[in-house]
């Protein structure tokens, strides 16, 4: 099984320890790998979510909002809505969230 952990590819390196430890008779030595993936997977859900919400600005502003400037004449109240709906709250979370030209 050691030969097996080795081998294995660093994505899958947690649960190859895991099984092994269970193997063993030894689970505080799975139990110990948990968090860490737990925590490791978090932050990349994290780092993911930020991407996303700057992709998504960075769309709504070149082009969605242009688009919604065209229709200000015909649809006034939709495109005062979306103006209103596009107003960021800061709810003061202390994570600056970096400028959307900083990725992609």
């Amino acid at each position: 099984m050691v030969r097996e952990v080795v081998r294995t590819e660093s994505g899958q390196l947690a649960g190859a320890v895991a099984s092994w430890a269970h193997e063993e008779g030894r689970p505080e030595i799975a139990d110990a790998v948990a968090p860490r993936e737990a925590i490791v997977a978090q932050k990349q859900a994290t780092t993911d979510l930020g991407v996303g919400v700057r992709r998504t600005q960075r769309f709504l502003r070149h082009q969605l909002d242009g688009l919604v400037g065209f229709l200000s004449a015909a649809q006034p109240a939709f495109a005062q809505a979306y103006r209103d709906a596009r107003v960021i709250v800061d709810r003061g979370t202390g994570h600056a969230v970096p400028d959307d030209d900083d990725e992609m």
